[in-house]
């Protein structure tokens, strides 16, 4: 072991650290996050969705008026932040999606999904 390794305590100790000032900001998140709605036009709009899900903002983005090819895209390149963020995303119907960067905003808006 090298010289800046830690030790299983320390490890233990740094984890308990980390999960507590996690939790602390999913807290402030949640009071403060938003519900947006967007309606892409094109696979250009998908970084306007990718921007307000890094906010730690719920979306619902409605794929009405974009075509079938830049759908799949959009979702696919949200699909992977939302991944990366430890987020999820639920179908509200055939081309609307709820998108939660943190899963607790899923039970927040429950009441807005319909």
């Amino acid at each position: 072991m090298g010289k800046n390794s830690l030790n299983q305590q320390q490890t233990i100790e740094l984890n308990r650290m980390l999960l507590m000032k996690s939790n602390r900001i999913e807290k402030k998140v949640y009071k403060r996050a938003e519900l947006i709605r967007i309606n892409p036009k094109s696979f250009r709009d998908a970084k306007q969705i990718a921007k307000e899900l890094k906010n730690y903002n719920a979306v619902i983005v409605d794929l009405e008026s974009t075509t079938d090819k830049d759908a799949t895209r959009i979702m696919d390149f949200i699909s992977g932040v939302l991944f990366a963020m430890g987020g999820k995303h639920k179908k509200i119907s055939e081309r609307s999606f709820f998108l939660a960067p943190i899963p607790d905003l899923t039970e927040k808006f429950s009441n807005n999904l319909e």
